[in-house]
């Protein structure tokens, strides 16, 4: 069993506190006894007395040992614990990134000009969302944010299963006024996030393919809705 320094420095302190007392006890055996007399300690009543004190040193030090091996043991039932937890929410994680999106692109028939083509407004979006993990995914909701921060929301994709991937085309309203006449520089200066909820039940997003982040508010239900009205 390997100690840590804290550990070590409670075993230390004990020992010396141990020390202290049993030197203190003699000190004060020595100065209070008769030097002559029938009451003159004997060879014998030392070593009595000494077996005692042995006893006592001995019980405590048994108890420090005790108190520092449950030490040990909780610290590293903390650990496992929290490397438990850190493997978890790495796996997590894994399973979160297998989910992105790809094509982001305006379909045919989603600009809307005047005569002269000098206005063009961007009414649709279409991209792919794909799940390359092992296991399907539930609830999708895809969100592109425009140029400027206006948003347009997909809400229709209930599951993707594994391996599996999903067209979505998004409906721009009202439609987005482009900087041009090509709307591919609004396309390149989108935002994409898609949210969505994995096979443990957890809710994540995930903006532009980067890092996941774990959503911490709770998720309402049907079932939710219908009970609490």
């Amino acid at each position: 069993m390997k100690l840590d320094r804290k550990t070590w420095q409670l075993i230390a302190t004990a020992a010396l506190f141990l020390l202290a007392t049993v030197l203190c006890i003699a000190a004060w055996a020595v100065a209070n006894a008769p030097q002559a007399g029938p009451d003159q300690l004997k060879a014998t009543d030392w070593m009595q007395a000494w077996g005692s004190i042995a006893g006592v040193a001995a019980g405590l030090a048994a108890a420090v040992a005790a108190t520092a091996l449950l030490m040990h043991e909780r610290r590293a039932a903390e650990e496992a614990r929290r490397q438990l937890a850190d493997a978890n929410r790495a796996q997590e994680e894994s399973r979160a990134r297998s989910v992105a999106t790809a094509g982001l692109d305006y379909p045919r028939g989603s600009l809307v000009e005047n005569i002269d083509r000098s206005v063009v407004k961007l009414s649709k979006v279409a991209l792919h969302v794909h799940n390359f993990g092992p296991d399907p995914i539930h609830s999708i909701v895809v969100t592109v944010t425009l140029p400027g921060g206006q948003t347009a929301e997909h809400n229709g994709t209930e599951m993707i299963g594994p391996k599996d991937h999903q067209s979505v085309v998004i409906t721009v309203e009202p439609p987005h006024l482009c900087t041009g006449d090509n709307p591919d520089f609004e396309i390149k200066m989108c935002h994409v996030t898609v949210s969505f909820t994995d096979s443990s039940g957890i809710r994540w997003n995930r903006t532009n393919n980067g890092a996941p982040e774990r959503e911490t508010r709770p998720l309402v239900t049907l079932r939710d809705m219908i009970e609490f009205g």
